[in-house]
């Protein structure tokens, strides 16, 4: 599954990392700004919440946390080693 068509049927939020390294590639993806995020595939998911207190309370929001696939920043840094 891609990242796009899990967007297409989750309503939360979806804050996505490489599954090579674990760095967030975005924290709330957004179909129309990450196109190349949208076409990984997925490789791992979970939930989190985030819990904000604030002066009129304390809510949480649902996040849908994934992995993608880390080929790309897998490349660039094996590429990185191999210039040294």
């Amino acid at each position: 599954m891609k990242v796009k068509e899990l967007k297409k049927d989750c309503k939360s939020a979806i804050r996505v990392a490489s599954g090579f390294n674990g760095k967030v590639l975005c924290r709330e993806f957004n179909k129309d700004k990450h196109n190349e995020i949208a076409e990984r595939e997925v490789t791992a998911i979970w939930s989190d919440l985030l819990i904000t207190d604030s002066g009129f309370g304390n809510y949480a929001k649902a996040i849908i946390c994934v992995y993608v696939d880390g080929e790309k920043e897998s490349r660039a840094f094996y590429d990185k080693k191999r210039e040294e």
